[in-house]
C-alpha cells in the first residue's frame, strides 16, 4: 500500500490493519474531517479484503481516494441528503448525492464532501483486479469481463444487495462460517452491483454434426435393402435411441424410420426413371415384400402409383 497526504491519525490506523494482510490495496488519499470511531473490523479472502468501518463526519469534511484496484462501498445508512460525491477520472467536476452502494473501478478517483455532521457505517470490499477478472471471465468471457470492471456504478436503492452486505458485515465482524460462505456473499454482491445478468438461452435446436451424419449414412451401403433399426443407428454415434431420434429429426426434418422410407421411395423413383424394369422386379430389387407393397408405400408419399409417376416423367 502506498499512502499519500494522510492528514489524520485515524488514517494511520487504516494503514495499520491493511498492512496485516497479504493483499494490500494500493491507494492514495487525503481526508479532513472524517474520523474513525474505531480501527474497524476486516477479513481477508482470496484476493479480497472486506472491512467494516464506522466514521464520524464533520460538517465540511472533504476526502479524496484513489485505489489501484477496484472496490465496492456500501453504506448502511442513507447518506444522500448530507454528502455529495464525484466519481471521475479527471477532476471533481460532477457533484451529486452519495448513493448507498457504489462500485469504483481501479484508478478512478473518488471525491467526497460532507455537508453535515453525522456518524455513519459502511462496508468496503477491496478486490485485486486480476481476481475480479478471473471471477467474471468464465461467465462473461475475458473481454466482456474487462469491460464490465471499468464502468463506475452506484445505486440509491440497493434492495437485496443491502441484505447481502449486512450478512457479509456480520461475517467479517464475527466469523461463524467457512471463508467460502463470505466469498460467495462477495460474489453475489459483485454480480448484483455490476448487473451481471443471465445470458439469453440458446434456443436453437441441437443437431447432429456433419461427421455424425456421415457415419450414419455410411451404413446404408449400396445394395442394402433392409431397414436399419434405430438402436443400430444410435449406437453408431454413441447416443441413446430417444436422444438420437430427436437430434436426427432436428437435422433432417424427419424421424429415422421415416427418413429411411423416403430414401427408399427415392430409390424407386430413380429406377422408374432410369430403367425399363417391370414394377415387380423393381420391388424385388429394393427389398419390398411384393409389387403391391411397393405401390402402397409409393402412393402414400407421392400421391400416385409408380406406373403413373413413370409415365409423368417421360
Amino acid at each position: 500500500m502506498s499512502l499519500t497526504k494522510a492528514s489524520t491519525k485515524d488514517h494511520s490506523k487504516i494503514a495499520a490493519w491493511t498492512f496485516k494482510v497479504t493483499f494490500q490495496p494500493s491507494m492514495q488519499f487525503h481526508a479532513d474531517g472524517f474520523d474513525l470511531v474505531h480501527v474497524g473490523k476486516w477479513r481477508q479472502f482470496d484476493g479480497i479484503v472486506g472491512a467494516v468501518l464506522e466514521v464520524d463526519s464533520k460538517e465540511g469534511a472533504q476526502g479524496y481516494f484513489r485505489y489501484d484496484d477496484p472496490r465496492i462501498v456500501i453504506h448502511f445508512d442513507k447518506v444522500s441528503n448530507w454528502k455529495s460525491v464525484s466519481v471521475d477520472s479527471t477532476a471533481p467536476c460532477r457533484q451529486r448525492p452519495v448513493l448507498q452502494a457504489a462500485y469504483i473501478p481501479a484508478g478512478v478517483p473518488w471525491w467526497i464532501i460532507g455537508n453535515a455532521k453525522r456518524r455513519f457505517s459502511h462496508l468496503n470490499i477491496y478486490m485485486h483486479k486480476d481476481r475480479l477478472t478471473r471471477y467474471l471471465s468464465p461467465a462473461l468471457g475475458k473481454s466482456a469481463a474487462l469491460a464490465a470492471i471499468k464502468r463506475p456504478i452506484d445505486l440509491d436503492e440497493p434492495g437485496s444487495l443491502m441484505t447481502l452486505a449486512k450478512l457479509l458485515s456480520d461475517e467479517i465482524s464475527m466469523p461463524t462460517h467457512h471463508p467460502l460462505h463470505a466469498e460467495n456473499l462477495v460474489g453475489s454482491i459483485i454480480t448484483g452491483l455490476l448487473h451481471i445478468t443471465v445470458p439469453e438461452p440458446d434456443v436453437s435446436p441441437r443437431k447432429l454434426t456433419p461427421g455424425q451424419l456421415d457415419k450414419i449414412f455410411a451404413c446404408f451401403e449400396p445394395g442394402r435393402t433392409q431397414r436399419v433399426p434405430v438402436p443400430e443407428m444410435a449406437s453408431i454415434v454413441g447416443m441413446s435411441e430417444s436422444w438420437f431420434s430427436q437430434l436426427f429429426k432436428n437435422t433432417t426434418g424427419t424421424r429415422p424410420l421415416e427418413w429411411q422410407r423416403i430414401r427408399k421411395i427415392d430409390d424407386v423413383k430413380t429406377m422408374l426413371r432410369d430403367t425399363d424394369l417391370p414394377l415387380a422386379e423393381i420391388a424385388y430389387e429394393l427389398g419390398f415384400t411384393d409389387q403391391s407393397h411397393m405401390t402402397k408405400a409409393f402412393k402414400q408419399l407421392v400421391g400416385m402409383g409408380p406406373a403413373a409417376w413413370r409415365l409423368s416423367q417421360k
